[in-house]
């Protein structure tokens, strides 16, 4: 990318300033999920 001088293109998901409070959510999205799978809660 940067040795070939080609282009890079960031994609529109992590061109928004809160990139990070999105994948938080998403992390906490699958805490039930991972508890019943997982720890059988």
């Amino acid at each position: 990318m940067r040795d070939n001088q080609e282009e890079v293109v960031m994609a529109e998901d992590y061109a928004d300033t809160n990139v990070s409070v999105k994948v938080v959510k998403l992390i906490q999205s699958y805490t039930d999920i991972v508890n019943r799978t997982v720890w059988g809660k």
